[in-house]
């Protein structure tokens, strides 16, 4: 228990009292999602290239409750009084359990409705370089938003819109940008002061505020990153060579033992049997090899600068950057 002493370490007098007591908590939450496909086969006066495009629409809707483990009747926490050197009555909240191991539970009840979409954009295209025929390109790897709305606060039950964008563009590069809208609008306090007030900015007939996005730019390397490069420089086509392997098993004589083995299965021990072969050296040695890779990004931050001089007229900071590189 914690009271006031003028004569204690911060004028805070704590005692400890031996007995029993419980501390817990509880909360309960309920989600429900789905995933909508639609499929769209382009025209044959665009090509016949491109043989589908797959949108999956992912929503969902979540609700949340907790209840204010605050109130008296838990006990989690106590107040005290004192008056200061002014003569002026002061009120100290405390918890009784502050510092122990597992903690308090926090304060104010919890009624969340979490709103989410999110989408994913596929291509399926043609290519010999496949054993399938087929290859998938991803267009939009994610396109998703959230939203969210506290029924137990009295006042901007509202969150921020946030978004995120996230595009494949190859194996080793990724592009990633993300970006919060901000629900409700600046106004004037009476001392003049810019806050953010109550209403939303969908009362004055505007969008969410864009408070800013951070973007990122990555590419990993690897011991396959150079060695592609240079084939690439010299003109070798990893397509041609699989063909000519290809040829070679055609024209391969076949072993006497495997004459009754099926061709698939006989195919694979083939192609096993000489992946090994490249594993090892002349002297019938594995090959030394050491996988190595490293990534690089380079990001850029996009801020509300609310240190300089706000646009009166339609409440708006100017906008301030950062790059990082790593």
């Amino acid at each position: 228990m914690q009271s006031y002493d003028p004569n204690a370490v911060g004028n805070v007098r704590r005692d400890t009292i031996s007995g029993f007591n419980r501390v817990y908590n509880y909360n309960m939450s309920l989600q429900v999602n789905t995933k909508l496909y639609g499929f769209f086969k382009p025209w044959k006066m665009f090509g016949d290239k491109v043989e589908m495009i797959r949108h999956v629409f992912t929503p969902s809707v979540s609700f949340s409750y907790a209840p204010d483990f605050g109130q008296s009747r838990y006990g989690y926490y106590d107040t005290y009084t004192y008056t200061d050197e002014r003569g002026e009555v002061r009120t100290v909240e405390y918890s009784p359990y502050q510092g122990m191991a597992f903690g308090v539970p926090g304060k104010g009840m919890q009624k969340s409705i979490n709103f989410s979409i999110d989408n994913n954009l596929e291509m399926k295209v043609k290519s010999d370089k496949d054993t399938t025929g087929v290859r998938k390109i991803s267009l939009i790897d994610q396109l998703s938003a959230s939203m969210s709305y506290n029924a137990a606060a009295k006042v901007r039950p509202w969150s921020d819109l946030s978004m995120n964008l996230r595009l494949k563009l190859s194996k080793s590069y990724t592009f990633s940008l993300n970006a919060v809208f901000a629900t409700y609008a600046y106004e004037f306090d009476k001392n003049g002061n810019v806050v953010v007030g109550d209403k939303t900015e969908w009362s004055y007939g505007r969008f969410g505020r864009f408070q800013g996005m951070s973007q990122n730019l990555s590419y990993t390397f690897n011991n396959q990153t150079f060695k592609k490069i240079r084939e690439r420089l010299l003109g070798l086509n990893s397509s041609t060579k699989d063909s000519d392997e290809a040829d070679e098993d055609d024209e391969e004589e076949v072993d006497p033992e495997m004459q009754n083995v099926d061709p698939e299965r006989r195919k694979g021990e083939t192609g096993a049997k000489r992946e090994q072969g490249n594993r090892v050296d002349e002297d019938g040695y594995l090959k030394f090899q050491l996988p190595w890779s490293f990534s690089v990004s380079y990001g850029v931050i996009m801020r509300e600068n609310t240190s300089a001089k706000i646009n009166e007229k339609n409440m708006r900071y100017p906008y301030k950057f950062t790059h990082t590189l790593n």
